[in-house]
């Protein structure tokens, strides 16, 4: 599994470049954060009395800069195991006014408002950037959880992300709306157009009007969690001559399950209290547990 989990970062390299574009292109956020997730979530923290927050596969950011920017006495940290995810994060963090700080400094009694404790760390070292339990959540979110593929790496990553949070903390993961067949999400085409990105987008330096649009393809794997996996691969074009033409392609690999699925391996991780939670954006419900 780890020879996979290297490829799907090599890919999350390529698609760091483009990542904030994709969303760019959909409207799904206009900066480096969904305001709407982040009042949800601040909301969520403040109703749980949650103080410390790990997001331990940040991508370029989305939510924990928001959380760190305006979440009031929150102490935020965001790692990746992609080091091109990762310095986009940074670059998002910091055009956002917050100060970066190294994830060594971190302290659980401390009080750093507008900061973010950034680090890589990869899904098998998560236990080792801790000696003890320092968070009150711990969450992967933006359905990174499914390229682990198998139950037992997904079972044993909650573990792992469960052993960073205090007694009676929390454990956020999501994972999409599928169809029955697990081959498709609800309500998304095979192959779905994101939209386009304009040259002056601040994301975008090609100099070019950008089109970005996406296709899934699926076969069944006995190894993964529910048998499917899909390969999802982005697709970049520009038009020159009158011509699209596909400037990049880049693939990530997954397996899709259910919020049963999903509720049933973070139990088997020893999460009790485990509750779906609709947030902001159909495509990425939560379910929460606590450690008990």
């Amino acid at each position: 599994m780890k020879r996979d989990q290297n490829k799907t970062l090599i890919q999350y390299s390529k698609l760091s470049k483009w990542y904030d574009l994709m969303y760019a292109a959909m409207g799904t956020k206009t900066g480096a954060y969904q305001t709407e997730l982040t009042e949800k979530l601040i909301g969520f923290c403040q109703e749980r009395g949650i103080k410390d927050i790990w997001d331990c596969a940040c991508g370029t950011g989305d939510p924990i800069i928001g959380l760190a920017k305006h979440g009031e006495n929150l102490n935020c940290v965001g790692s990746d195991g992609c080091e091109e995810m990762l310095k986009r994060c940074v670059l998002n963090s910091t055009d956002s006014g917050l100060t970066i700080l190294p994830l060594d400094q971190f302290n659980p009694d401390g009080n750093n408002p507008r900061s973010l404790f950034v680090g890589q760390v990869e899904w098998d070292k998560l236990q080792l950037a801790f000696k003890k339990p320092a968070f009150d959540m711990v969450m992967c979110r933006g359905n990174a959880i499914y390229h682990l593929c198998t139950q037992e790496d997904t079972v044993n990553f909650i573990r792992s992300m469960t052993s960073l949070v205090k007694t009676g903390g929390y454990v956020m993961v999501d994972t999409l709306l599928w169809d029955d067949d697990l081959k498709g999400e609800k309500g998304r085409d095979v192959v779905k157009f994101r939209g386009w990105v304009p040259s002056n987008e601040p994301a975008n330096d090609t100099g070019k009007r950008l089109l970005l649009m996406d296709s899934c393809d699926y076969w069944e794997d006995k190894t993964a969690v529910s048998g499917v996996i899909q390969r999802k691969t982005l697709h970049v074009g520009t038009f020159d001559d009158g011509k699209l033409q596909i400037i990049d392609s880049v693939f990530v690999v997954g397996a899709p399950y259910t919020n049963r699925t999903l509720m049933e391996m973070m139990k088997e991780a020893g999460l009790n209290s485990l509750e779906l939670v609709e947030l902001p954006g159909v495509r990425y419900p939560a379910v929460i547990g606590r450690k008990p």
